[in-house]
């Protein structure tokens, strides 16, 4: 009996966590498309979306050569949290690290 409860209470606290987990990954989603939609003013604007699209050697080289700046690099990829960008987030912090 006190099995069954148990195994009940599990079951149900699983399937409150998948719930929940659901509805944060749907308002994420929302919020980025938000983001998104005014592309100008929007923390996602056409110039970090470029930036952290670039390959991290193209990035580093702009870097260098000082045709980018590092603020704006930091700030293409402080709003980005994907797991492409933090990948070459990584990589750029290990190669100036």
């Amino acid at each position: 009996m006190h099995k069954e409860l148990f195994h009940q209470a599990v079951e149900e606290t699983r399937q409150k966590i998948t719930r929940r987990r659901r509805k944060a990954e749907e308002q994420r989603r929302d919020l980025r498309k938000l983001l998104e939609v005014d592309s100008t003013r929007g923390l996602i604007n056409p110039e970090r979306k470029s930036i952290i699209e670039k390959p991290i050697d193209v990035l580093l080289e702009a870097l260098k050569e000082g045709r980018l700046a590092p603020i704006k690099v930091l700030e293409a990829f402080q709003v980005c949290t994907s797991e492409t960008y933090s990948a070459n987030m990584n990589a750029l912090a290990f190669t100036y690290g």
